[in-house]
Parts: structure tokens; sequence; C-alpha cells
């Protein structure tokens, strides 16, 4: 039998806690769409360290689902009649208290909004150095929940031990939760799973948890939570940033410019997501590297670039063919193109294939500097833009081809419509 240790976190650790005496209350309930809607407004301070924006009423309606019979006009109305207020302080004596709006007004002309964002919920946000981030409310108001912040609290509180035993009876009072949840099942997968998720991103080490139970028996019943914290170069985010920073930093105009706007994105992306579409932007940004990263990571282009191209032009045109493969080299990237042209059998196609694959043997061969084959347009399509860009679109009367190489990042895609 494993028995629950005496909870090695006590209030009187938390009351020297910076994180511990962080509590954020909202005036009124904060929705699904308040949530989207702040956590829209966070990600614009951080990627344009701006307070205002203007944007389309159809902008804003992606962003939020909006219910039967409300309209963009009364979210926003009631959205800026919400308030956050914070505590905060060195102690719990004499806290600071902070009370703000999220948005201190709107300027509706015809179907675009002018948001002007609060004073003091942007320097929360911005690049300045200032109290606000000393007490981490940058990192705790990008929380989702009540929950995922007391988490979080709790797990930096820890970062100089190896492991945290708690019952479970204490985790579940201290996450405010005590009377709900009674199956560890329910807790396990609603809360405790999603919490960590979320937090995850934000934490300079790695948090493993494992079920404490009353016996070894296999139906024994759950009484407590063991936290490990695993400290491993992976996890430190620093040494994260600057394996990004030695991605980019050789092709990058302003390596300075692109440095500070990865730093800040660190905060709310993974390093699995940044890298993975640092990568992508060095395939595809042909020679403006710097905008189109940031572009990339704003929108997560590994994920959504060649699919949003895709959807687009199937409500268009008729999809012939469709290849989405892992390859590592754009030479059998585009033999399988070759493969899966030669598999439709179709007559606006014969003859391209036929040229395609002389044009091949020609570029493997290095007869770059033939002034004629290279103001071809078809050959430029498939090979020297090809190799240029790791992408492609062609297109005639009846046909329109797109690819894209992806590399290591994600999968490679090929595309086939009809016209």
């Amino acid at each position: 039998m494993r028995d629950i240790k005496e909870n090695k976190i006590s209030n009187n650790f938390f009351n020297f806690s910076t994180f511990f005496n962080t509590e954020i209350l909202f005036t009124k309930r904060f929705s699904k769409n308040d949530i989207l809607f702040k956590q829209f407004l966070i990600k614009h301070i951080v990627t344009t360290d701006e307070k205002k924006l203007e944007i389309r009423e159809d902008e804003i309606k992606k962003i939020i689902s909006l219910p039967h019979g409300e309209t963009v006009d009364s979210f926003l109305s009631k959205f800026c009649s919400k308030r956050v207020v914070i505590y905060y302080g060195k102690s719990k004596l004499n806290p600071y208290e902070l009370s703000l709006s999220i948005v201190a007004s709107y300027l509706k002309i015809e179907d675009r909004y002018k948001i002007k964002i609060s004073d003091d919920f942007y320097k929360i946000f911005n690049s300045e150095k200032n109290d606000f981030k000393l007490f981490y409310l940058n990192i705790l108001l990008s929380f989702s929940n009540t929950i995922s912040r007391n988490l979080f609290n709790l797990l930096k509180s820890i970062s100089n031990e190896a492991f945290l035993e708690i019952s479970l009876e204490e985790l579940k009072s201290y996450l405010n939760i005590e009377e709900s949840y009674d199956r560890f099942f329910d807790f396990e997968h609603k809360i405790l799973v999603p919490a960590l998720k979320e937090i995850e991103e934000f934490l300079l080490y790695k948090v493993e948890y494992s079920k404490i139970k009353e016996s070894n028996s296999k139906n024994s019943k759950i009484k407590g939570i063991r936290f490990d914290i695993i400290q491993t170069a992976d996890n430190n985010r620093e040494k994260n940033l600057t394996l990004l920073f030695e991605l980019f930093n050789p092709f990058a105009k302003n390596e300075k410019l692109l440095q500070e706007f990865i730093t800040k994105q660190s905060f709310f992306y993974s390093f699995n997501y940044l890298k993975r579409n640092i990568e992508y932007s060095l395939l595809h940004s042909c020679k403006n590297l710097d905008s189109f990263l940031i572009e990339s990571i704003e929108k997560d282009y590994v994920n959504t670039r060649f699919k949003t191209k895709f959807k687009n032009f199937s409500k268009q045109y008729t999809l012939i063919s469709n290849l989405n493969q892992n390859f590592t080299s754009l030479d059998d990237f585009r033999d399988n193109i070759f493969k899966e042209i030669d598999k439709k059998k179709l007559s606006e196609l014969s003859i391209l294939v036929k040229f395609m694959k002389s044009s091949f043997q020609l570029f493997r061969n290095n007869f770059l500097t033939n002034e004629a084959l290279n103001k071809n347009e078809i050959y430029k399509t498939f090979y020297t833009n090809f190799q240029e860009n790791n992408e492609f679109t062609f297109e005639n009367k009846h046909l329109l081809l797109i690819a894209e190489f992806n590399d290591t990042c994600c999968e490679s895609y090929f595309a086939i419509f009809k016209k």
C-alpha cells in the first residue's frame, strides 16, 4: 500500500509565491465567445504591439460562434461591459487591486469595427517591461479558465522540487472544484488532462503525473496524484529559442525583429508549433522570409495554407486526384506526381506528361542554361519554380494542378482539378 505523503506545499509556502498571490475574477460570467475574443485580442497585441485594430464583421463571425438572435453589435456591447478584477502583490495582506475592461471602445462604420483596447490590458501583453509582467499577469490572463490558472500556480511554485504528492481532496480544493467530479475518470479527462495540456507551453520543465492508490489492487480507489518535475534541455525555453533562431538567422533580413517576434510567440505556442512553421517558411517564402514567417506563425500555414487553397479550388472545380504523403526528397515527390498523372490517363495530360518526363531528364543533366527551355511555361512551373519555391500551380483550359513539397515538417500535397 502506498501512503499519501503530507502535501509538500503548505499555505505558508504559498504566502511567498508571486503566483499564489495573484487572483483573477470577472465581474460577469465570461462565455466561450468572450474567451475566444479575449484570446484573439491578446494575440493581436503580442503579434503587432498595437492597441488599435480594424476588423470586418464577417471576420469577427469567424472568431466566435454567435447563437441564434445575437448580432456582432450585441456581442461587442456585452463584451465591453464586462470587467476583469485582478488582485496581485507580494503578500495577501496588502495586495494591489486592478479593475479593467478589455476593450475601451469601438466604432462601427458600415460593416467594419475600429476597436481600441484598454490601456492596462494592452500593457499586460505589449513588449514593454512593467510590473504586470513581473507578476506574470500576461501568462495568467492567457488561460481560458480558472482551473488552468490555479494548476499553473501550483506547478510553477514547485519548480525547485523533484515531485509533489497531493491528495485528490486537497487538489480539488485548490482548483475550487471540491463538490464536483466524484468519479476520477471524469476529473482526469475533463479537468486534469486539458489543464495540463493548456499550461505545458508556459512551463520551463515537463510535468508528468501518476495516480496514487489506496492499495496495489487493480480496482483500488485513487486517493491522490503525484506530479513529477522533469528538468531536461528540451524543456528549457531559452535553449529552445536558440535552436529556433539558428533555423532562420542565416536567411532573415532583420534578425532582431524576427527574434523578438519568436520570443513573444513562445509564450503562446509550443516549440514544435514554432519549429514546424519556421521550417515551412524556409521552404516556401521565396525571397521574403521575414513577412512570410510572421504570417505563417499567426495563421499556422503549415496546417492551413495548402488546405485553404485546396478548399477554395474544390468549390470551383471537380477534384480528379489527391495525394497526401510524407516525402523527404523533392525528386521522389516529383516522380510520384508523374505516376499520379499517368494513372489518370487523361487526354489533356498525355502530351504534358511526355514533355515533363523529357524535360526532367534535361533538368537532371543540368541543362538549365538552355534559354529556350527556361522560357517554357511548363518547364518553369514543374522544374524551375518547383525547385526554388517547393510548390507550383499549373493551369490550362481544362485542368488545374497544385503541389506543395514540405520535406519533414508535414505531408506533401498534390491535387488535380478538372474545370
